[in-house]
């Protein structure tokens, strides 16, 4: 029998249905340690907890496992990676071990022998966070100065990896209530960076943003006003760059295609965590993903009462494989592909792209939202 496929997990097959899961891409938050306090900060929470973070010996022995389990790329976040003075030495050995690289960082505190580094030693791709064209937008978010710092190594590092002819270099920007107005001129700032990469995303609430969301907040109003610029911006600059808009549902992309015609180009919404996916805490712990971690324990809270707890996934304790492959991951697993906790969410259950080219969020089901996505609201007010 032919089997619907969702990102590799199913296959081709005569047989009875086989499950594929093997942990692709993994993110790490190396530490929760950071030289800024940024405003809209999700890990803030692990702040001051060096104590409980891996060691370098502790790393290496996880990356293995991890390796040998089947990933493809571990993705470091932060804190501020680049704080521990071993990172490097890190990024060398995920090389040796075949494994890809990327890093996400704020940029304040590389130098040019660190690019240097980066660039010849690890060929991890690294992206820079970015709030904003200019200093006045950014620096409201991360600080005074902080910009001028990150547009230097920015250069820094654009010039050397064009000297090695490399192409490693991307930019991260975050959508917020501070730089709604000026948002769509972050895609000209990166290009005239020369970056191979804009990743474009909307703010969440947890960490630091929580106490911060009055000045953070994008309205549904706000977003609809801003989704359509920030589509027909990508639209005219996708030959110039490489574009990842994670801010707009199935059929808001729909909308655009048939009304506008304006080709988002954007990835079919899969919730992968725990299948291809997992996140690692600075302190070890392995969670399906960022959103399902103790970065917003209601979340694991409503997990746990649908039988699911992560009680026993310490790498201090376990191995990478006997977590991914035990039986709180396989509860989550089977949950998340029996796709039966998609009944309850309305409207999503009886929408036309939901399980085609939506998947929608486990954790939605957690935290008992039924709300639908405001531009999904947008379209199904003008269509209805």
């Amino acid at each position: 029998m032919v089997l619907p496929v969702l990102a590799g997990v199913f296959i081709k097959t005569k047989a009875p249905l086989m499950k594929i899961h093997y942990p692709e891409t993994i993110r790490i938050d190396l530490t929760g340690r950071c030289n800024l306090k940024c405003k809209h900060c999700q890990a803030s929470m692990f702040t001051g907890k060096r104590h409980q973070e891996l060691s370098t010996l502790q790393w290496k022995n996880v990356f293995k496992e991890m390796a040998a389990e089947g990933a493809i790329t571990l993705g470091f976040l932060g804190g501020e990676p680049f704080i521990r003075g071993d990172f490097i030495e890190l990024l060398i050995y995920a090389k040796e071990l075949g494994l890809r690289t990327t890093v996400t960082t704020n940029g304040t505190v590389l130098t040019e022998e660190i690019i240097k580094q980066l660039v010849d030693q690890t060929n991890t791709f690294t992206v820079f966070s970015l709030d904003g064209p200019n200093s006045y937008t950014h620096d409201s978010i991360r600080g005074s100065g902080s910009f001028d710092k990150t547009l230097k190594a920015i250069n820094l590092f654009s010039v050397y990896q064009e000297k090695k002819e490399k192409s490693l270099l991307g930019i991260s920007s975050v959508l917020h209530k501070n730089n709604i107005t000026n948002f769509c001129d972050i895609f000209d700032t990166a290009i005239k960076l020369r970056a191979q990469n804009l990743s474009i995303a909307v703010v969440h609430k947890g960490g630091r943003a929580i106490n911060n969301w009055h000045n953070l907040e994008v309205s549904a109003s706000e977003l609809v006003g801003i989704g359509k610029k920030i589509a027909h911006k990508a639209s005219l600059l996708r030959k110039d760059i490489e574009i990842r808009l994670d801010i707009f549902p199935a059929s808001y992309r729909d909308y655009l295609s048939r009304i506008h015609e304006i080709d988002t180009n954007q990835d079919i919404r899969l919730d992968v965590s725990g299948v291809k996916e997992c996140y690692v805490q600075p302190d070890g712990r392995v969670f399906p993903s960022q959103i399902c971690s103790e970065m917003l324990p209601e979340v694991l809270l409503g997990a746990k009462r649908s039988g699911i707890e992560f009680n026993d996934n310490s790498l201090k304790n376990k191995s990478f494989g006997d977590i991914w492959n035990g039986v709180e991951f396989s509860r989550f697993r089977n949950l998340l592909l029996s796709r039966q906790y998609v009944a309850s969410l309305n409207p999503c259950n009886t929408c036309r792209f939901s399980g085609l080219y939506c998947y929608p969020s486990i954790s939605s089901f957690f935290i008992n939202n039924s709300h639908s996505h405001p531009l999904c609201e947008y379209v199904n007010s003008i269509e209805s």
